[in-house]
């Protein structure tokens, strides 16, 4: 078993809690806690959160909910969040001697799971508590309680979300162990989960409705699923073991989650370090023996990019090449679109169409283009205008008394009348005047709104009109510089693939007929150059074969007092079928490509010491041992071949197998004076 006595009693005593008064459980059952905005107690709070954190992932499963509740206060805090912490530290003072016990020789290596969530438990955001734990065997190898990053809409998804979460655990223990031990490790893993809907949902798309908003990263769970590496089963909530690490249980519901998942009271064991290499027997600390070590093959055979091809295709091409230029069009200042777009043709030309030439001749292609004729009939419209015109006479009687009075009264008249059109004609001269002015100022007015349009387009278009100049110089050069590759794969008999990629141009087939390795026969363009025709061959790759490379050892052989070196002669290419795994000797038409075979698999062992040959030999007392170390790497294990060396894992030193043997990648040895680190590096580029 193993604990941290010495360091909950260094924490009693660093936060002054060694007299205080022990409780039964960790948290109160149902405790909530209000976020604030900032700290409004000077309490060493966020330090004690931290070794408490320490403990609940290491040896104190039973405190890991409480613990992840509080540590989401870190950044605020008040004196009711540092009494639920002092709290923790009551209850680790009443279970002091407790422990996870473990088992040296595990009853058998299946990997279980138990995952479980409380739904809506934080009353601040309603998101849930997601909670796990996991078995190797009977013993207890890994175990979180984490709150959920997004709210779930119901119990069936705060559910499933945390199976998600399960299942990537699984999947990194499961690499884990299957390093560790020589043996493999039983597949599937199986979690439990005490709701139905999960599983169903896990299963199908039954939910789908229901579930289809439910982010694509947790649908993990359903793939593993169905390859046949996870098996999800039902638990009665009852004998849900992961339920303490979503929710603060009661004292009796509390001490038979302990008494489930492995931990028990055991007084005067030794310290945590000591303790802690009984888990690493398990998992890490003690390294492989040498009677655990796998054997390896004489010859590694690692896979390559190499296709194996059944057959080719011929492939006719024809591109629609676009104006490039018309990026400018509505982006560019109206008084500037000409001399961009005449810029950026003669750039074309240069760059590209120029380019082009070289490879791709102007002949054999011809546009058909199809001619429209119109008919415009014009109509004269004559309009004839007839005015008529009468007129009438009018007869006048004066009486001969008032002639004189309408004399007089027609000089006063006529005097008056003179007044009126000198006045007349001073207004129509300042009406000219003014009519002018205001003329004027109209034009000025109307120029200075042209101005200002001008300027704001000028100004909303600078951007894109640098953007836009920019853009197309960049595509030119790099279309420059694929032309000019193009060129030279083309008179070599290739195909240069980055072409056609800039072309934005992929083949149906995909994977099966890669590009890289096409032969170009023809290509020509049109007379205007729009419109490219391009005639290849392409490989069919049969995607259910796979080629390998030999990588052999070279052998020890000892005759006498004669030490000879055994060299492969074997094939150095094989091809394997993905599914039925038949083997035939690599038939090659080109360097960058392999027939696929048509003739039953052959049962040949190309390991067998059959196919090596003595390539020299000489006498034994100039043997140097270190002549015949051999390490290779190949998925994370060592391939390692030592004769007459010694072989130290840990502080075990034992002499070398006569056989090539496999080493887990993360073990660091030692042969003779040369050591070997092992080591993994986890990174997560967030």
């Amino acid at each position: 078993m193993i604990h941290q006595k010495f360091m909950i009693e260094q924490l009693l005593q660093r936060f002054k809690m060694v007299d205080c008064n022990p409780v039964s459980t960790p948290m109160v059952p149902g405790a909530h806690f209000e976020k604030i905005q900032e700290c409004e107690s000077d309490v060493p709070f966020r330090s004690l959160i931290g070794s408490l954190l320490f403990l609940a992932k290491t040896t104190r499963p039973d405190i890991s909910f409480a613990v992840a509740k509080l540590s989401q206060f870190a950044s605020a805090y008040s004196d009711e969040h540092w009494q639920a912490a002092k709290r923790v530290l009551r209850y680790l003072k009443g279970t002091i001697d407790l422990g996870v016990k473990y088992q040296s020789n595990p009853p058998s290596n299946e990997i279980t799971g138990y995952s479980d969530s409380d739904y809506a438990s934080d009353k601040s955001d309603r998101k849930s508590q997601s909670g796990f734990v996991f078995f190797f065997g009977n013993n207890l190898v890994s175990w979180r309680s984490q709150k959920q990053r997004v709210v779930a809409c119901s119990t069936t998804e705060a559910e499933y979300i945390a199976l998600a979460e399960a299942t990537k655990e699984s999947i990194w223990l499961h690499r884990l162990l299957a390093e560790l031990y020589s043996e493999n490790v039983k597949l599937p893993v199986r979690l439990r989960v005490d709701n139905t809907s999960a599983i169903r949902l896990a299963n199908n798309l039954e939910f789908h409705q229901r579930s289809k908003h439910i982010d694509v990263a947790y649908h993990l769970t359903r793939g593993h699923i169905q390859d046949g590496f996870l098996e999800v089963n039902h638990v009665p909530g009852t004998q849900q073991l992961a339920d303490g690490l979503t929710k603060a249980l009661p004292k009796s519901g509390h001490e038979d989650m302990r008494k489930n998942i492995g931990m028990v009271c055991v007084s005067g064991m030794k310290s945590f370090l000591t303790m802690l290499c009984m888990l690493f027997t398990i998992l890490v600390c003690v390294p492989p023996t040498l009677a655990s070590l796998s054997t390896s093959s004489n010859v590694i055979w690692r896979p390559t990019d190499v296709p194996v091809v059944s057959g080719y295709t011929n492939v006719h091409l024809i591109v629609q090449l676009e104006d490039p230029c018309s990026v400018f069009n509505g982006t560019v200042h109206p008084d500037l679109a000409t001399e961009f777009y005449s810029k950026c043709i003669s750039m074309y030309e240069s760059y590209f169409i120029n380019e082009l030439k070289k490879f791709c001749p102007q002949k054999g292609f011809q546009d058909h283009s199809v001619s429209k004729r119109f008919a415009i009939t014009f109509g004269i419209l004559i309009a004839s205008v007839i005015a008529t015109v009468g007129a009438g006479a009018v007869s006048v009687g004066i009486s001969y008394h008032a002639a004189s009075e309408v004399e007089s009264l027609e000089t006063e008249l006529e005097d008056q009348i003179s007044g009126l059109a000198s006045a007349a004609k001073d207004i129509e001269l300042r009406n000219e005047r003014y009519n002018e002015l205001k003329e004027s100022v109209r034009t000025i007015t109307k120029r200075l709104k042209t101005f200002e349009h001008d300027h704001y387009l000028l100004k909303n278009t600078q951007l894109e009109m640098i953007f836009g100049a920019s853009f197309i110089t960049s595509r030119f050069t790099t279309a420059q510089q694929i032309m000019i590759e193009t060129e030279r794969s083309w008179k070599s008999g290739k195909l240069h693939q980055p072409f056609l990629d800039y072309l934005n141009f992929s083949l149906p087939c995909n994977f099966s007929c890669p590009i890289h390795l096409a032969v170009p026969k023809k290509c020509v363009t049109s007379n205007s150059f729009n419109k490219i025709h391009m005639e290849f061959t392409v490989p069919m790759v049969n995607q259910s074969w796979q080629v390998v490379e030999a990588d052999p050892f070279y052998f020890r052989k000892v005759v006498n007092d004669t030490i000879c070196k055994l060299s492969y002669t074997g094939p150095k290419r094989l091809v394997v079928g993905k599914k039925d795994h038949c083997v035939h000797p690599a038939r090659t038409e080109r360097l960058d490509v392999v027939l696929a075979p048509t003739m039953y698999c052959e049962s040949f062992n190309f390991g067998n010491l059959s196919l090596y040959e003595s390539d020299e030999c000489k006498s034994i007392k100039y043997d140097n041992v270190d002549d015949w170390i051999q390490v290779k790497t190949m998925y994370n294990q060592f391939h390692v071949y030592c004769p007459g060396s010694n072989l130290t894992i840990g502080n075990i030193v034992n002499a070398c197998p006569e056989k090539p043997f496999v080493i887990p990648l993360t073990t660091s040895y030692k042969i003779n004076d040369h050591s070997i680190v092992g080591n993994e590096l986890h990174i997560n580029h967030l």
